[in-house]
């Protein structure tokens, strides 16, 4: 686990494939829900006196890795287009309620006799 963070900074400067960036950031969720699990084992098996000690530690480190799951959500987002909705322009200024009663799609051909 160490040795994961130790390389997220240096991977988070060179890197600049989305898709590699992606991969990393559900590795480091792995991460932390791997952590999360052996937190709770370990409060299971520890002395009362060193309880606080490992939940601050433990806090710690979340908070570090949370702070990675951040940086590597920006990077992707940096690295990518933003996805913007059309725009439609009404040149006349005429409401659009307006436009849509005036363009009509053309009537079918095809004539439906009842008997």
């Amino acid at each position: 686990m160490t040795k994961f963070v130790n390389s997220l900074d240096t991977t988070l400067v060179i890197e600049s494939n989305v898709h590699t960036l992606e991969i990393l950031y559900h590795q480091l969720i792995e991460k932390i829900d791997s952590l999360k699990v052996s937190d709770n084992e370990l409060l299971s098996v520890i002395d009362a006196k060193d309880i606080e000690k490992e939940v601050e530690q433990s806090k710690a480190y979340m908070e570090n890795l949370i702070s990675y799951k951040c940086k590597i959500t920006q990077k992707i987002a940096s690295l990518t287009n933003p996805v913007v909705p059309p725009t439609f322009v009404n040149p006349t200024n005429v409401p659009s309620s307006t436009i849509d009663t005036v363009i009509q799609e053309p009537r079918s051909s095809i004539k439906l006799s009842f008997i």
